[in-house]
């Protein structure tokens, strides 16, 4: 998978939202309320986004059960890589 997977709606923003997050890492709920978007369109990109190797998934096994979404080592360069073109925008 190359570059197209950053083509998909909000993959770049939730890369982004995920670097700057403690851990590299957030569960599904906060990301929604934080991105402001919704949880189908998150859905969507959260599996493209598993499927290229960007970000791992861990389910918790007790009450709450909660999905913890982590960038990969491979998501983190991609999403500094991401973040320095994005303050090169700004300038």
């Amino acid at each position: 998978m190359g570059v197209e997977i950053l083509e998909k709606k909000g993959a770049i923003r939730f890369l982004t939202y995920l670097l700057n997050q403690p851990g590299y890492s957030t569960i599904i709920t906060k990301a929604v309320k934080d991105l402001d978007v919704g949880q189908t369109a998150l859905y969507s990109t959260i599996y493209k986004l598993l499927d290229a190797g960007l970000i791992r998934e861990e389910r918790s096994d007790r009450v709450p059960f909660t999905r913890r979404l982590i960038l990969t080592n491979k998501g983190r360069k991609v999403a500094e890589l991401l973040s320095q073109i994005e303050e090169v925008l700004k300038e």
